[in-house]
């Protein structure tokens, strides 16, 4: 629930409790706010009916104080015990515990991006198509259908809100960082199973919650060495429970930079393709 009618509802409930009836200053405004958050809101199904249970209980001609301070207080306490949900929300994933964040957020459009039939050379699959390595004709198609398809869920979701300038700007901001997330999100080797990470580090072997299969996902890309550095400070700042050893290196495969664990891997060339083996 948002602030603003959280702050109507508690207007009301201490009119009612100090005055024993409700305070009609500014009350079409306040309806009307009311009205917009019922037709566009994330909050769960029991606390959008109370809402709108409160707000015909204002607007009817027989106004029942006690009963609309009782649900004014269940809808709060719904509220607050929803937002606790929230916070307490975590994910282990890999042993690690995580806030979910925008793979939870963008799960549904990432299914049907995962779903999508449109097949590239070589027969291959969107969700299989990384940008990093393919051809800049063929990125900027795949690119074109992401933000397509999250714009589309964009507009599905807030079709019915009125923006300001301002407000477009900031969404669209918003906008830019969901399709690089999507953009990072596909690009995956599948059906793997114990196969090793064999041929680059450009790919890290994960369990991937969209298909619910092992796969190779790329990994984070650095467009130069001090950057990468920065991300290896950043990382024994934030991961001090990991104590092995971190290093950026330069990928054979898209020719950018990762960081990476070190390990026992000898790279030698083969006709100009790296392979690894152990050492």
């Amino acid at each position: 629930m948002n602030t603003t009618v959280k702050s109507i509802l508690n207007g009301w409930k201490n009119s009612i409790e100090k005055y024993n009836k409700l305070d009609t200053w500014k009350i079409g405004e306040q309806l009307s706010i009311l009205g917009r958050y019922l037709r566009n809101n994330d909050d769960s199904k029991d606390i959008v009916r109370q809402v709108r249970f409160i707000r015909d209980c204002v607007i009817s001609p027989n106004l029942n104080v006690n009963q609309l301070l009782y649900m004014i207080n269940k809808v709060v306490a719904m509220a607050e015990a929803s937002m606790k949900s929230v916070c307490l929300s975590l994910k282990k994933i890999n042993g690690r515990i995580k806030l979910q964040g925008q793979g939870e957020r963008f799960k549904g459009e990432t299914m049907r991006l995962f779903d999508e039939r449109i097949r590239f050379k070589g027969n291959m699959l969107l969700r299989n198509f990384d940008i990093e390595t393919e051809t800049p004709r063929d990125s900027r198609k795949v690119r074109r259908i992401v933000e397509k398809r999250m714009c589309q869920a964009y507009h599905r979701r807030n079709k019915r809100i009125d923006y300001d300038d301002s407000q477009r700007r900031h969404e669209h901001y918003w906008m830019k960082r969901a399709t690089s997330f999507q953009l990072y999100n596909i690009g995956q080797m599948e059906n793997v199973g114990s196969v090793c990470r064999g041929n680059s580090t450009h790919w890290k072997k994960e369990y991937d919650e969209q298909t619910g299969k092992i796969v190779f996902k790329k990994k984070m890309v650095y467009s130069s060495e001090e950057e990468a550095n920065e991300a290896v400070k950043e990382w024994q700042r934030t991961k001090t429970h990991d104590k092995r050893e971190i290093t950026a290196y330069k990928c054979a495969i898209c020719k950018k930079w990762h960081i990476g664990h070190k390990s026992k891997m000898e790279e030698y060339s083969d006709n100009e393709n790296y392979v690894q083996k152990a050492g």
